[in-house]
């Protein structure tokens, strides 16, 4: 049994492992950086150490260093960092401390995925057609592509989380995309060897939880359905996976099962499928660590994932055997990021000014890594929390799911809130006929509330007890001029009723403060109930999932018009410069592409905006730039 355990991770999944050791009588050991020094695992850790600040949670030999001296007799990697490192999994043993995962073996055998194709095909597992071999020069890799044919799925064979990941639609685009999905699968992974697939339009992304022990004892948990995906990144998860046959589960509990036999796993793994049709299942990689997704099989099991991992690491046996392993009900998962949809889905950096999530209770749980007050840093990934549900049915957890969205608010970030509360309710997630495209192709975000910006200039209000707005011998009223958007709103008072005015149009308008930050908003004869902040000079509120922030301008400073704005291409978001594709004095059209941006471990390309010249470039590769920076200047043609 061990007394004491270092995880080397942070954020919700160092948290949830911490829950569990600490329900088994086990210390936990936190490390940090400087910029998580007041993160939410460091307080729940038994004790914390700050670690190596220029390689943070990749500091491996910190890390070991830290567990000998802590007395830690094993090390819990999370996902993410180290999780897949076998190298770190062999100085630990090499240390006397055990790695809570597979053998570095295992993990090398799958770490990359033309070599685990390989070992799947020797093992009977099917594979997706493609190129998997060693040579990379761009010619044969382009030989390859044009023989698979389009559209086409280029990979990074070290790669997982959609890093180094890009679909090709066809041949012209293929020498971009290659470069960019190269040079993030470096900086991610320190390995920039490609494979390529043919790609499967509107697949199913179904993968299989397995547990094995060191006694050669196999498991699975069932099968998750992970279909809902944007940039190639899952949002919404569940389990089990709706509208398979039992021969299809089947064949995947099979295949799944010979995957980790194949390489002699130990602990606790997923093997990723792609199933097209509803019935042809391909292999599509391994992941040797605990994913994000795990809590739904959790739901739907009863088993604590996290607690059978420190069992196995232990030496002991799986818990329970297959026929002993129930699926009750269904179970679904939403990851609440800080990112803005409309943009892309473009990570988001900022300060959580205000945070509120729903109940817990037992069909709700809510995973996360962080707290009001906290800062999302450009530096590591934006999620916020999960919040997992479930019942009886499919339905059931998704309507539970659609009510705890509803009940959390966040303040300080963009996020995907609204994004995920109208996917649920998608007609097509909605009779679960779910698939990879199903983002990309059938869905479309609604946008703002019409009214929001009335119900902004009524919050306004409320945060002005000074507000009078009166004129003797005329009616009392009084301007706002608002700077995003920039329009003008009128305030009146007409019969004792406040009253907005909004192009050419009045509403009736009240507010009354419900609670700590809440407020309920009767506009004309419809009542909302929102979550906002307010100074003096702006607002900030969540409507039906959505983040409005409007702010008031200053009526005596000059802005800039569009026209001056238009020939600027700006940083969307805090990032790195990785790549110039254009110089000085190029003549572009709209949508040529200009500059490479990383944020938050992905690359994003800017694009031009408009036809013109390349007039100046105000950064330079490796620059890192503050949001709203600009970046190029085009003089309009």
């Amino acid at each position: 049994m061990f007394d004491k355990i270092l995880i080397a991770n942070r954020g919700e999944i160092a948290c949830r492992v911490m829950e569990t050791a600490r329900a088994m009588g086990i210390q936990t050991v936190a490390i940090y950086t400087l910029v998580d020094k007041s993160a939410r695992h460091v307080d729940l850790a038994d004790e914390a150490h700050l670690i190596d600040e220029e390689t943070g949670y990749l500091a491996i030999d910190a890390i070991i260093a830290l567990a000998t001296k802590t007395g830690a007799q094993a090390v819990h990697p999370g996902y993410g960092f180290l999780s897949e490192n076998a190298d770190f999994a062999k100085r630990c043993a090499d240390a006397g401390i055990v790695f809570i995962g597979p053998k570095p073996a295992s993990i090398e055998a799958m770490a990359l995925k033309h070599r685990a194709k390989q070992l799947m095909i020797e093992a009977g597992v099917p594979v997706i057609p493609g190129f998997d071999e060693d040579a990379q020069d761009e010619e044969t890799l382009t030989k390859a592509a044009n023989a698979i044919g389009y559209p086409l799925l280029i990979k990074a064979s070290a790669g997982g989380g959609g890093k180094g990941m890009r679909v090709v639609e066809k041949a012209d685009d293929f020498s971009h995309a290659l470069a960019s999905a190269k040079r993030e699968a470096q900086k991610a992974f320190a390995d920039d060897h490609m494979i390529l697939e043919k790609y499967l339009v509107n697949p199913r992304h179904v993968e299989v939880q397995v547990f094995r022990d060191s006694f050669g004892h196999g498991v699975h948990l069932f099968e998750r359905d992970c279909s809902a995906q944007r940039r190639n990144q899952k949002v919404i998860e569940e389990a089990p996976a709706p509208g398979l046959s039992d021969e299809t589960r089947q064949s995947l509990f099979d295949a799944a099962l010979r995957a980790a036999d194949a390489v002699d796993y130990v602990g606790a793994g997923t093997i990723e499928f792609m199933v097209a049709n509803n019935k042809d299942v391909y292999f599509l990689e391994m992941n040797t660590r605990l994913q994000v997704e795990h809590p739904v099989t959790e739901m739907i099991t009863g088993v604590d994932c996290v607690a059978w991992q420190l069992h196995i690491a232990m030496g002991e046996k799986i818990p329970l055997t297959q026929d002993a392993i129930n699926c009750h009900g269904h179970a679904m998962e939403a990851r609440w990021y800080a990112e803005d949809p409309s943009r892309d889905f473009l990570p988001q950096a900022g300060t959580l000014s205000l945070l509120r999530f729903p109940h817990a209770d037992e069909h709700v749980r809510i995973d996360t890594g962080v707290r009001e007050g906290d800062v999302v840093s450009m530096h590591y990934d934006p999620m916020l929390a999960k919040i997992i549900t479930h019942g009886e049915t499919r339905d059931d957890a998704r309507h539970h799911l659609i009510n705890a969205l509803r009940d959390m608010a966040a303040l300080g970030v963009k996020h995907n809130q609204a994004f995920m509360l109208e996917l649920l309710q998608q007609e097509n997630f909605a009779r679960g006929d779910v698939h990879t495209g199903l983002i990309a192709r059938d869905f479309e975000l609604k946008g703002m509330h019409p009214d929001a910006l009335v119900i902004a200039q009524a919050l306004l209000i409320e945060a002005m007890p000074t507000f009078e707005p009166w004129r003797m011998n005329l009616p009392m009223a009084q301007q706002f001029i608002w700077q995003l958007p920039s329009v003008t709103t009128h305030v009146l008072v007409e019969n004792g009723k406040l009253v907005v005015e909004l192009d050419d149009k009045k509403h009736i308008v009240s507010t009354n403060a419900t609670g700590r930050d809440s407020y309920r908003v009767t506009l004309n004869d419809e009542q909302l109930t929102v979550t906002a902040r307010m100074t003096a000079t702006d607002v900030q509120f969540v409507l039906s999932g959505y983040n409005y922030h409007f702010i008031l301008a200053d009526p005596l400073q000059q802005y800039m018009s569009e026209e001056q704005h238009a020939g600027q291409l700006t940083a969307p978001m805090p990032g790195t410069v990785v790549a110039i594709l254009r110089e000085q004095g190029s003549e572009v059209v709209a949508g040529d592409r200009l500059l490479v941006m990383e944020a938050m471990k992905m690359e994003h390309t800017l694009c031009a905006p408009h036809a013109g010249m390349i007039q100046a470039i105000h950064c330079r590769e490796g620059e890192q730039v503050s949001e709203g920076v600009e970046l190029i200047e085009i003089e309009a043609r």
